[in-house]
C-alpha cells in the first residue's frame, strides 16, 4: 500500500506540474512572477529534478513543433532556484531531441539508466520534437555558461550523471553525422536539417569544452585509480574507483568518435578536448595497441588530405610544343609480348624555326625535368 501510495501521489505531482506550466506558458507568464510562484507549488507539490525536467521539456502529441519561447525562461528560473541541474536538462533535452528523427537506429534506451518513473523501462513510442535544434543549442549554451562558471556540477556524483549523458549526446552527434554524409544529393529540407544539428552540435562542443576544464571534473575523473588503491581501503571504495575508471574509459571511447567529426570547424576546440581524452581520461587506462594502418587513418583525418589541392601546371602555346606533340602523335608505339616494338616509324624530319635552348627551356618549364636528360632522350647535338 505504501508504494501504491507514493505512486499515485507521484502522478499527482506531475499533473499539477503540467497544468501549472501550461497555464504560465497559456498566460505568458513573466519569469519574475514565475519565479515568485515557484516555492509555493513546490512546497505543495515536491519533485526531483529529473521529474521537472522531463516535465518541462517534453513535448506532446498536439504540441510537438518547437519549444515554446518562454520555456527557456522558465528553466532559467529552476535552474537559479536549484529545481533543477545540468545532468536532468541534457537527459530532457537528449531524450525528446529532433535529431533522433534523422537517426531512426538511434534509440533512448543507450542512455545509461534511462527508466520510467515507476522502475520499469518504457515501452511505449516516445514523441519528439520536429524542430528543436534552435533550442537546444540555446540551452546548451546557457548550460555551457553554468558549468564555466563553476555553478553547474558541484559534486562528484553530478560529474559522474553528467559524464553518463554526454556519453548519449556524442553517440547521438555522430551517427547523425554519419547519416548526412551518406546522403550525397539530400534535400532542401535535409541539408537545412543538418545546418542547424550542426548550430547544435557546436553548443554542445562548447559545453563539452566547459565540461573539460571543470576543477571538479578533473578532479573526479583525473585520478580515479588512487582513490582504489592501497591495501587500507575498503571494498566500497575500490567498488566506487573501478566505477569511475569504467566512466572514463565510456567517455574516452565516445570522444574518440565524436572528435573527427567536428575537427575541420572546430580544429582549437578539438585540440583542447584531444589534450583531455588523452591526458585526463586515458591516464588510468590500459594503453591502446594500435596498428600501422589505424595510425595511418588516423594521421589522415587530422591533416586533411582530400582537402588539399594540388595546383596544375599552366600549358604554354608554342611552336616549340607543337613540335613536340606532333613527334609524339606520329610515332606509335605498341607491345608485342614483353618487347617494345615500333608500329609506325613515321617521323618528323624538320624542325621548327628555333634554336636547341627553346626547346630545352620548354621541356624543363613543363615537365620539370634536366636538360641533359632531354638532350640524350631527344636526340639532340
Amino acid at each position: 500500500m505504501d508504494r501504491e501510495s507514493a505512486t499515485e501521489g507521484l502522478s499527482a505531482a506531475i499533473a499539477a506540474w503540467s497544468r501549472y506550466l501550461k497555464i504560465a506558458r497559456a498566460h505568458r507568464l513573466h519569469p519574475d512572477k514565475f519565479a515568485a510562484y515557484l516555492p509555493f507549488h513546490f512546497d505543495q507539490h515536491p519533485l526531483p529534478p529529473i521529474v521537472i525536467a522531463d516535465t518541462l521539456l517534453r513535448p506532446t502529441e498536439r504540441h510537438r513543433e518547437s519549444l515554446d519561447s518562454r520555456v527557456p525562461l522558465y528553466l532559467n528560473v529552476l535552474i537559479k532556484q536549484r529545481r533543477v541541474d545540468v545532468a536532468p536538462v541534457l537527459r530532457a533535452l537528449y531524450k525528446y531531441s529532433s535529431i533522433h528523427l534523422r537517426v531512426p537506429s538511434q534509440d533512448v534506451g543507450a542512455l545509461a539508466g534511462e527508466e520510467h518513473l515507476g522502475g520499469k523501462r518504457e515501452k511505449k513510442q516516445i514523441v519528439r520534437w520536429r524542430n528543436s535544434y534552435a533550442d537546444e543549442e540555446t540551452i546548451l549554451w546557457r548550460l555551457a555558461q553554468l558549468v564555466h562558471q563553476g555553478r553547474g556540477i558541484m559534486t562528484a556524483k553530478k560529474v559522474i550523471h553528467v559524464s553518463k549523458v554526454l556519453v548519449a549526446w556524442m553517440g547521438l552527434f555522430t551517427e547523425a553525422a554519419a547519416a548526412f554524409s551518406s546522403e550525397a544529393f539530400g534535400s532542401l529540407h535535409g541539408l537545412q536539417a543538418r545546418d542547424e544539428t550542426e548550430d547544435a552540435r557546436n553548443a554542445f562542443v562548447l559545453f563539452l569544452l566547459a565540461f573539460s576544464q571543470s576543477p571538479r571534473v578533473l578532479s573526479t575523473l583525473g585520478k580515479p585509480a588512487s582513490k582504489g588503491r592501497g591495501c587500507s581501503l575498503s571494498r566500497g571504495s575500490r567498488a566506487r574507483a573501478d566505477s569511475l575508471i569504467g566512466i572514463c574509459k565510456m567517455l574516452s571511447d565516445a570522444m574518440k568518435a565524436f572528435l573527427p567529426c567536428v575537427m575541420q570547424l572546430l580544429p582549437v576546440l578539438v585540440n583542447h578536448l584531444e589534450l583531455f581524452r588523452t591526458d585526463v581520461l586515458g591516464k588510468y587506462l590500459p594503453a591502446e595497441k594500435k596498428d600501422a594502418a589505424e595510425v595511418n587513418s588516423y594521421m589522415d583525418s587530422l591533416i586533411g588530405l582530400d582537402s588539399l589541392q594540388v595546383p596544375e601546371v599552366p600549358i604554354v602555346n608554342s611552336r616549340a610544343g607543337l613540335y613536340i606533340y606532333l613527334s609524339a602523335a606520329v610515332s606509335i608505339l605498341g607491345v608485342a609480348g614483353n618487347a617494345l616494338v615500333h608500329a609506325d616509324r613515321t617521323q618528323l624530319v624538320g624542325r621548327p624555326m628555333i634554336d636547341d635552348a627553346a626547346l630545352f627551356t620548354y621541356l624543363h618549364n613543363r615537365y620539370q625535368v634536366r636538360t641533359d636528360w632531354q638532350r640524350g632522350v631527344c636526340g639532340f647535338r
